[in-house]
């Protein structure tokens, strides 16, 4: 009987690590890019160059027919949260919608961005913003108890 040695398993999990450090770079250059372009460009000139086009509220969120894939979107979603921690800017909901977007737009995912606007007596207008894939909510928790979705943009 041999043993096996133990250095796979150092150089695996050497490799995640990596890459999870990875992963949490490349959201904090999408969320600087996010913040960088919603403080500098009119939002007509956002959504058109990262955001993506208007969908139809009758479309299937995914025409691939595929199972949704989760591991991949919670990756990036922990990726963005991570980042936003560390960075030295606000990132709210809508750059981390953004930043996640980016992110499994490049790994050719179809998600789509839901924004959302309530206007309560007293408090003043309030937004969120939430990232889907295939249905299934990525970052931002979904739509809040008493706001309206105005817009879906995939």
């Amino acid at each position: 009987m041999t043993l096996s040695s133990p250095v796979p398993d150092r150089r695996a999990a050497w490799r995640e690590r990596w890459a999870w450090r990875l992963l949490v770079v490349e959201a904090a250059a999408w969320l600087t890019v996010s913040v960088a372009a919603l403080r500098l460009l009119p939002f007509r000139h956002v959504a058109r160059l990262m955001i993506g086009r208007a969908a139809p509220a009758d479309t299937p969120l995914s025409a691939s027919g595929l199972p949704p894939p989760a591991a991949i979107s919670r990756q990036a979603a922990l990726a963005v949260t991570r980042a936003s921690t560390l960075l030295p800017f606000p990132c709210v909901c809508l750059p981390q919608a953004m930043a996640a977007k980016a992110m499994l737009a490049r790994r050719r995912h179809d998600t789509v961005l839901h924004l959302s606007v309530s206007s309560a007596a007293g408090t003043g207008m309030t937004a969120h913003a939430w990232l889907t894939l295939d249905g299934a909510c990525v970052i931002g928790g979904g739509a809040p108890a008493g706001q309206v979705e105005i817009a879906r943009l995939s």
